[in-house]
């Protein structure tokens, strides 16, 4: 089966004031389309570097990404990158005002009628049908967390790049986050690409699993546990004991390039470049 998207042997350099930092080096990689892809690494080892070359928000030194067979070159509406932040929606507008602009700015051959019924049928999706009308102040992390990703789907991605997206969320909302997205990937069938440094979050969403270490993918791996994943399971336990011994491996060398470099990018920045 031909790939959705193909990494091939991806660098990104990063010239600072002190020396020269490799955030990824050689990364090569595919993708098969509606694959829920989690990728872990220590802080630093370039995962989201990875992500915003994929979005297109940074250029690779070397290398090149593929998408559906076409060079990825800049960000595009086939992309939709959710992040960490609780800010991602425009406080002036309601939660389905939000989605509106959003499929606006994509396409702007929908009519009114159309950009409702369509806000709508995704807010329901995600459980927000009861506060359309509300303002960003007024949701929980949560309630905005599923904002996020209602908008993301209503604008009709092939691929969603998540860097962390749940990371702000108490244990509850983090659990209650994991268990819709996996409701929305399995009744879109869309592809997703997840960074994560939770160990037991990427083995319950994820079907493939890149470990990366200091800017380089060290392993890819696919998922061997059949859905619902049980943490009280044996076969769980013992995968999740061997996917800590990856991802532990650098834990006792010297540490490697510095944590990678941050942007903030809102929701605006990744629909309307």
């Amino acid at each position: 089966m031909k790939p959705l998207i193909k990494v091939k042997a991806l660098t990104r350099i990063y010239d600072t004031s002190q020396n020269v930092i490799a955030g990824i080096k050689d990364v090569s990689f595919e993708v098969r389309e509606g694959e829920l892809v989690g990728i872990i690494g220590r802080s630093g080892c370039g995962k989201t570097t990875l992500l915003r070359c994929i979005a297109g928000f940074e250029k690779s030194d070397s290398g090149e990404i593929f998408l559906d067979g076409k060079r990825v070159s800049g960000p595009g509406p086939d992309r939709f990158m959710v992040f960490q932040g609780l800010d991602q929606l425009f406080p002036w507008l309601t939660v389905k005002g939000n989605l509106i602009f959003a499929m606006k700015t994509v396409n702007k051959d929908m009519t009114p009628k159309e950009l409702r019924e369509r806000a709508e049928y995704f807010l329901e999706l995600v459980g927000l049908s009861a506060w359309a009308d509300r303002y960003p102040y007024q949701l929980s992390g949560g309630m905005k967390q599923r904002a996020f990703l209602a908008r993301a789907l209503s604008v009709s991605p092939r691929v969603l790049l998540m860097d962390e997206p749940f990371g702000s969320l108490d244990a509850f909302g983090r659990k209650a986050m994991q268990d819709l997205l996996l409701k929305l990937w399995e009744k879109t069938g869309i592809t997703i690409l997840f960074v994560t440094h939770d160990i037991d979050e990427c083995i319950k969403l994820s079907d493939k699993i890149l470990v990366f270490a200091r800017g380089t993918l060290k392993y890819s791996i696919y998922n061997p546990l059949p859905r619902p994943r049980m943490v009280e399971d044996a076969a769980y336990r013992e995968f999740l004991a061997k996917l800590s011994r990856m991802v532990e491996e650098e834990k006792d060398i010297a540490e490697g390039p510095a944590r990678e470099p941050s942007i903030n990018l809102k929701w605006a920045d990744v629909i309307l470049q």
